[in-house]
């Protein structure tokens, strides 16, 4: 197989993943549109989920998300809500977090719901005097940074780009009629040397 067709098989892949992110973005804004409650609420989350840089469902869906949050009258519904606009945020950080401003913004109203679901629980013994200490404490716990190290997380990007490149590498240099022993050599060790480092970068992170 020629290799320029093998490299334009990759981009074609990695763009057709890039667009089928978009797409189900797409989707899932569209489905939210007619729906209410709860399930708008789960299906602006898989729009988070699906996130893509500079994408402009990413704004609308968080912004939806909130707007559906406020509507909530129940107590236990509203925090339901807010905990999943946090929890998908979080789980699209990488080396940096995306909408921080919006956690900074919600993570007290989350440690409020939560103190206040605290005292209404019927086998806590807790009182509407204590819903200070519960709130700080919950703001402790909503605020603890278990960030991976940025570093490592460095590393992590670094190393992937790395082995992608060996490999591309690899197919470039080890396809066709006159192979380059010693490239396919360097390429396979670099491979290896970037792939291990990758491994330990994740376990590390």
């Amino acid at each position: 197989m020629n290799k320029k067709v093998v490299l334009f098989i990759v981009i074609m892949v990695l763009i057709s993943l890039l667009l089928r992110s978009l797409y189900t973005q797409y989707k899932f804004i569209t489905i939210a549109k007619d729906q209410k409650g709860l399930e708008k609420v789960k299906s602006l989350e898989k729009v988070i989920l699906f996130y893509v840089p500079f994408s402009p469902f990413n704004k609308i869906a968080v912004d939806e998300l909130k707007k559906e949050c406020q509507n909530f009258s129940i107590n236990d519904e509203k925090l339901y809500c807010y905990e999943t606009l946090r929890t998908s945020l979080i789980q699209i950080r990488s080396v940096y977090q995306p909408y921080q401003e919006v956690l900074d913004e919600i993570i007290p109203i989350i440690a409020s719901l939560r103190a206040k679901e605290m005292i209404g629980w019927e086998f806590n013994n807790y009182t509407k005097s204590d819903f200070n200490t519960l709130y700080k404490n919950q703001i402790k716990l909503l605020m603890y940074d278990n960030t991976p190290s940025y570093f490592w997380s460095f590393i992590v990007g670094f190393s992937l780009i790395g082995w992608i490149s060996s490999v591309i590498f690899l197919i470039w240099k080890g396809l066709g009629e006159n192979i380059n022993v010693l490239n396919v050599f360097w390429g396979l060790l670099a491979f290896v040397s970037f792939f291990s480092l990758w491994i330990l970068g994740l376990y590390m992170a």
